[in-house]
């Protein structure tokens, strides 16, 4: 039996209810409430051992041991004492600066969870401690980011894993092309996640769809429950006043808008009537984009921006916009003329992001680490999107370095070093409006 942790930073949340996990994200951010289901999935497994190290007291799942340390660095070293041999916690910057990675118990093996992007120095640092066993992207996208680069060699990919109801459990959805001109956002009201981008789209869509109604799912409460906010108590104070104006007559919420505040599982009722969804309409910071696929089980046109996340999870790729000021556009024509096969995208989810797909990814990746063997994905074949952000180039440079022992910088540094412009979505300044 192999014994598996995973460290949950809960601490921001407050008291969550998790029992219910394969219902659905109960309304805390994407990366935790993969910590939790993948730690409850891998807990049925009789070839593992899980233990789940959180920050405070929350209602998990019984079958998962839990372990209360606020301190990151001491569930390292707890490891040791509980004989855990894999620790997989969320990579964060903070971590290498605070020195959390001092003195690590030899027996501990460490595997990065990359749900952002990473930075050249943090690479250095996983590629060159031999404490990190494995460093799992959560796309391929992502993953290919960095294959020029010395860490490669362990980096890998799972994506992450969600609850996707059967054909059959779906049989009585409304068509999309039936529903009416309804708009969904989901995500938390902070810069990164975009929504300043579709406030400034929503009139010009109105103009031409006099009768859309646009739903904001999400609240600056979803990573942190005490977050203050500002005047319409909708997002933090500076950021509110970046959008508002957009979405306000004569001082109050425009009849069209609703702003429902952070939901749970109920949001598929909002979902299931709505023609046209929209994830983080930026792209910024998107490495997977789990709204996206919410939105596209329950029937929707999902219209966003393209990005590394978003070329994995949205199936129909034409309606992935290149430039902010096309959203309003991409909006209009899909709440029109949707184009939307429900059965094929729900088959190629299914296949690719259930979680019963996904789970055994994370197995196999433990029956390799035990061989010496990080990775379970091949890289050297099926290349696609070659011309997004460079990849072409990211393969010349690997083939150099793979040869000349990486003398040659990853473009991953170039990008620090501003040698060549980034695509629309990385280098929107509006995005990094600041409280």
């Amino acid at each position: 039996m192999i014994k598996i942790g995973f460290f949950l930073e809960n601490l921001p949340l407050g008291f969550i209810d998790y029992t219910n996990i394969l219902q659905g994200n109960p309304g805390v951010g994407g990366t935790e409430f993969q910590v939790v289901l993948n730690a409850y999935l891998l807990s049925r497994n009789a070839k593992y051992k899980i233990y789940l190290f959180a920050q405070m007291e929350s209602k998990f799942p019984e079958e998962i041991d839990v372990i209360i340390e606020k301190d990151f660095s001491k569930c390292i070293q707890l490891c040791e004492e509980y004989d855990i041999k894999y620790l997989i916690f969320k990579e964060q910057p903070h971590w290498i600066t605070n020195n959390c990675f001092q003195n690590i118990p030899s027996c501990v093996n460490l595997i990065a969870w990359c749900h952002n992007f990473l930075s050249v120095k943090r690479l250095d640092f996983y590629a060159q401690n031999q404490s990190f066993k494995s460093i799992i992207m959560v796309g391929k996208e992502q993953a290919e980011l960095y294959r020029d680069h010395k860490a490669f060699p362990k980096i890998d990919y799972i994506y992450n894993g969600n609850v996707i109801p059967s054909l059959e459990e779906m049989k009585d959805l409304i068509a999309c092309r039936n529903r009416k001109n309804i708009v969904t956002y989901i995500g938390s009201m902070y810069p990164y996640k975009g929504f300043h981008v579709l406030a400034k789209a929503w009139k010009k869509v109105v103009k031409y769809v006099p009768d859309a109604e646009l739903y904001v799912i999400g609240s600056a409460d979803v990573y942190n429950v005490n977050s203050r906010k500002g005047k319409y108590n909708i997002a933090l104070p500076n950021y509110e006043k970046t959008f508002i104006s957009y979405l306000t007559k004569n001082g109050e919420i425009m009849n069209n808008v609703h702003f429902m505040g952070k939901m749970g599982v109920e949001k598929n009722d909002i979902l299931k009537k709505t023609k046209v969804g929209v994830p983080n309409p930026s792209g910024r910071t998107e490495t997977f984009g789990i709204s996206a696929i919410e939105m596209q089980v329950m029937g929707c046109c999902v219209v966003t921006k393209k990005c590394c996340g978003f070329l994995d999870t949205v199936i129909n790729k034409k309606n992935l916009y290149l430039s902010n000021s096309s959203l309003a556009d991409y909006i209009i024509r899909n709440l029109k003329s949707p184009d939307f096969d429900y059965v094929s995208v729900h088959n190629v989810i299914k296949d690719k992001f259930d979680y019963m797909s996904t789970i055994k990814d994370w197995g196999e990746l433990f029956e390799n680490l035990e061989q010496g063997n990080p990775k379970i994905h091949d890289f050297t074949h099926n290349i696609q999107n070659k011309e997004f952000d460079f990849k072409w180039l990211r393969l010349i440079i690997q083939k150099i370095n793979q040869r000349f022992n990486y003398i040659f910088p990853p473009l991953v540094k170039w990008k620090e070093w501003k040698f060549y412009r980034k695509i629309d979505y990385l280098s929107d300044k509006e995005a990094f409006i600041k409280d």
